[in-house]
């Protein structure tokens, strides 16, 4: 689903992911209804689940396109998903254990109803990202223009429009296509597989947390679970029936001081900490209070010591969840801005690989020794918390300040930038420099420009630099109106009327060939001028210019 979202769009897959969610919940529901062959129903609509799951990972890259580049609001929407992903299911298991009492198959359709609610939401709601930025844009040049501002809902529909006439789904796809052949592939990048594996430890441990609670709570001393009250020490199906219907609500109950501590610390908590003491810190002391929390579980004996103890595995684990989210942001928009939504699913997958193995190796190890079984826990927190720090060191290092500006200029480039890079055929810059230096030397040489001599090199520097005029410089206060000019200027000059036009319809520019007091000789095209300022022109100019006419072609 995110390589289909990366490829295609966010919102047709959203639509599709939530569509299958719906059937699935629509079809375990009907395991209560079939009895006979209720698990098969149950398992085909698990599989179906599975098939049309990943839907967070794309939410989350649709979050990150919208809110960018404000690095903030992207920390703050990513932060509010992650919370209701996490405490969503936490804060409501006892609703649905109580309705559950109705009837085994009511949480299932309700759920299902759930989803065909979200369908239509996403239908009529979401935009692509492109069109919501595109509206936004309109907007903000009415409103600059001193026109009336359009609402909302018209400049998304205007733009709409627009694109339904202009635009060719094959050359968009196959732009898409080139951009993420140029990016790499996610799935072997280093940074996503330890974040992968500290997601793995961290979901081991609490996906096995409700089990262990449960199976903790049959403990005489916790008062949940009554004796029997037979002399033959056996449990009638009543007494069954009560004790498990108490240990469920004592699941639901006793952590919910953990819960909400949790909420708070991954919302207010983290984004005040982090700001203050930055990500590290909140992976560290996060780690700590979790892991240790989950490991002092086995010291308890009475319900208020599992409260407690929760209260600091809820604080710990909310200032490690948002770190997590947050923290492959920048790395994912620099390395992969036109595979978001595919790398943040290479380290959601091993949430789900933890959440797979943590009932079956987790339960089996409590049964041998609970002891154990919650120290590993803890152990498992404080791997993740390794784990994350050592995402933290790597993407510090690959980020550096001198390696970043060392990148090519189209890794650096914004998302309008870089689609007219891919669309106008552009070589990288590092390698346009390259060909371009082979060409020089080829050219010079076949001309015979002597270059051990050092005034023919200075005549050579100099002209090449006269050869370049200086243009205005792009101010993004008037869209780099004024840049865009003397571009255009010096098109319309060097036989580049087409790319000429181009731009200034692209802009909206009302400008013929703009004047910048240079002179180029007529007919010659290329990327510069005359090396030389002189009406009959200079032979080393002109030859110049076809040279860098030659590199343009």
């Amino acid at each position: 689903m995110p390589r289909l979202a990366d490829s295609r769009g966010r919102v047709l897959t959203v639509i599709i992911s939530t569509a299958g969610s719906c059937v699935a919940y629509a079809l375990q529901s009907l395991a209560y209804n079939f009895p006979d062959s209720g698990f098969a129903w149950l398992l085909s609509g698990k599989i179906v689940a599975g098939l049309f799951g990943g839907t967070f990972p794309m939410l989350i890259a649709y979050s990150v396109e919208l809110s960018s580049p404000d690095a903030d609001l992207v920390k703050y929407r990513q932060t509010m998903l992650i919370t209701v992903l996490m405490v969503s299911p936490i804060m409501l298991s006892p609703i649905g254990g109580g309705v559950a009492r109705y009837g085994l198959n009511i949480p299932f359709l309700i759920s299902a109803g759930t989803a065909a609610c979200g369908l239509i939401f996403v239908i009529k709601n979401m935009k692509d990202v492109g069109v919501v930025k595109k509206a936004e844009e309109t907007m903000r040049k009415k409103k600059h223009s001193g026109e009336e501002a359009a609402e909302e809902g018209e400049a998304l529909k205007q733009v709409e429009e627009e694109e339904e006439e202009e635009e060719d789904p094959s050359i968009g796809a196959a732009i898409a296509a080139k951009a993420r052949a140029l990016e790499g592939n996610p799935f072997t990048d280093p940074v996503f597989l330890v974040l992968s594996l500290g997601y793995c430890c961290m979901m081991c441990a609490f996906g096995s947390l409700v089990l262990f609670y449960s199976f903790t709570f049959r403990e005489e001393s916790f008062g949940v679970a009554l004796a029997p009250n037979s002399t033959s020490g056996v449990y009638t199906e009543a007494e069954i029936l009560s004790n498990q219907e108490s240990i469920a609500a004592a699941v639901g109950i006793i952590p919910m001081t953990g819960n909400v501590l949790m909420f708070i610390s991954m919302t207010a908590g983290y984004l005040t900490v982090s700001k203050r003491m930055g990500d590290r810190f909140c992976i560290v002391v996060g780690g700590v209070l979790a892991g240790g929390g989950l490991a002092a579980m086995s010291f308890a004996t009475v319900l208020w010591h599992i409260s407690l103890v929760a209260s600091f595995v809820g604080t710990g684990a909310g200032l490690m969840f948002g770190c997590m989210m947050n923290l492959p942001n920048v790395y994912i928009m620099a390395k992969y801005p036109n595979q978001i939504a595919t790398s943040k699913s290479v380290y959601f997958q091993g949430s789900t690989v933890g959440q797979i193995i943590s009932a079956p190796v987790m339960v089996a190890v409590y049964e041998a020794d609970p002891t154990l079984a919650w120290y590993l826990s803890g152990g498992m927190m404080l791997l993740s918390s390794l784990c994350m720090t050592l995402v933290e060191v790597l993407i510090s290092s690959r980020l550096k300040e001198d390696q970043w500006k060392a990148r090519s200029y189209q890794d650096k480039l914004n998302e309008q930038q870089r689609r007219e890079f891919l669309e106008t055929g552009a070589l990288p810059a590092d390698e346009f420099m390259e060909s371009l230096r082979s060409d020089v030397e080829g050219l010079l040489d076949k001309r015979h420009w002597h270059l051990w001599n050092g005034r023919v090199q200075r005549l050579v520097r100099r002209a090449v630099d006269n050869a370049l005029p200086a243009i205005r410089e792009y101010d993004p206060r008037e869209q780099g109106r004024g840049h865009l000019e003397d571009l255009v200027g010096l098109m319309g000059k060097n036989g580049m009327a087409e790319d000429a036009a181009e731009i200034r319809r692209r802009h909206g520019l009302d400008v013929g060939e703009h004047e910048i007091g240079w002179d180029a000789p007529s007919g010659v095209g290329g990327l510069g001028g005359a090396g030389v300022r002189s009406k009959s022109g200079n032979k080393a100019g002109l030859e110049l210019t076809e040279l860098r006419r030659q590199a343009s072609v």
